[in-house]
């Protein structure tokens, strides 16, 4: 492989622009001087001076170039060694074109709590087009968008780009869904006519109870109904037009479980537990007896999923 004259002879070479489509050398070289054998790619050649000098192929052949400054040429990929043969210093602005591999196409790994349909819908990438690095980068936070408006606020979405034997490349993105977020509580601010409860009440998003249907998933789209809609009916309709929530923000920290025993009977008929966040501020958890098998505690086995992530003590539901 041909080396990068910025590499092996950066006293002649530097790079004076680069992106993912073109770069631009500065090419100096004083009278007599000459460089190592070097590769280039597809290029655009402005002489910013005269030069004249002499190429030298790794064949042995030689070719010797004579070219007025303002002179504009194009070169396909080349091997050369170079040196300047005449009596002065020469300067030159060699734009080297970026040629990308074709993407042959994309895979998704690592999807089981959302449709793989639907994170696959988020790539908009079109197989045997040139391979776009903004266009992957829009695909990876779209996913992310994708997991964090359905509560997996802990997600990641890493890519891989994989050369395929015809020189193609393939993008692969690699995903963690983590544990998704579960809400414990909804803690209200600024309101004196009506307590917490009452407006909590008119809110779809609501804190993970004790029965299944209470899972307490975190929905972006959920909460902003809450926000634009739910709550202005309700104040609306105490006679409070003018109401509106001035911010919402959401404080995730991983909950702490202990040792694992099972509640043979119902999982759904299991009495809440109360967890704790991890911290050394943090008390011991304690459960009471199993409504279903009187077992009088009972821990975390995965038996209900993953653990949730909570933000403060809660009462939540083995499912």
């Amino acid at each position: 492989m041909a080396q990068d004259p910025s590499k092996v002879d950066p006293n002649h070479y530097t790079v004076d622009f680069e992106n993912d489509d073109v770069r631009v050398l500065r090419i100096r070289y004083a009278a007599g001087e000459k460089s190592v054998m070097h590769g280039h790619r597809k290029s655009v050649v402005v002489f910013l001076t005269d030069a004249k000098g002499r190429f030298t192929y790794p064949d042995g052949k030689t070719e010797d170039l004579l070219v007025k400054g303002g002179q504009v040429m194009y070169t396909g990929p080349t091997e050369h060694l170079p040196e300047n043969t005449g009596e002065q210093p020469f300067e030159v602005l060699q734009i080297e074109l970026l040629e990308r591999p074709l993407l042959s196409g994309w895979s998704v790994r690592g999807v089981e709590r959302l449709s793989e349909g639907s994170v696959r819908g988020k790539i908009k990438l079109v197989p045997l087009r040139p391979y776009d690095p903004a266009a992957i980068a829009r695909a990876r936070a779209a996913i992310d968008s994708l997991y964090e408006a359905k509560g997996f606020y802990r997600s990641s979405v890493s890519v891989r780009q994989v050369d395929q034997p015809d020189g193609s490349v393939r993008a692969m993105f690699d995903v963690d869904e983590g544990r998704r977020v579960a809400i414990s509580q909804v803690n209200v601010q600024g309101n004196e006519h009506f307590k917490d409860g009452a407006i909590a009440g008119h809110m779809k998003t609501g804190p993970e109870g004790f029965f299944w249907w209470q899972t307490g998933a975190y929905q972006e789209e959920q909460l902003a109904e809450d926000i634009s809609d739910r709550l202005p009916a309700f104040y609306g309709q105490q006679g409070y037009p003018d109401f509106r929530v001035l911010s919402a923000s959401l404080d995730a920290a991983p909950a702490t479980f202990t040792s694992p025993s099972r509640c043979r009977k119902s999982i759904r008929k299991c009495t809440a537990h109360w967890l704790r966040p991890a911290g050394p501020s943090s008390s011991a958890s304690a459960s009471t007896a199993c409504t279903a098998c009187g077992v009088g505690e009972h821990r975390w086995e995965g038996i209900c999923g993953e653990p949730p992530m909570i933000s403060s003590p809660t009462m939540i539901a083995c499912r």
